[in-house]
């Protein structure tokens, strides 16, 4: 189900500040997900699955 709202601070009734973008009100600081990935996925270069490279 999606609920649209006419203001954007009606979202802090249902999600936190630390899990929105700066842009809707939060405190999420804004970055693309290609760079999150690589961060995220830093540690799973060294390892694999079956012989194969495990990250982005």
């Amino acid at each position: 189900m999606v609920y649209l709202h006419s203001d954007i601070n009606e979202l802090l009734n249902y999600f936190p500040k630390s899990v929105l973008p700066e842009q809707y009100g939060g405190e999420l600081l804004d970055m693309h997900a290609t760079n999150f990935l690589q961060i995220v996925n830093k540690e799973q270069k060294k390892n694999t699955l079956a012989g194969q490279p495990n990250f982005f």
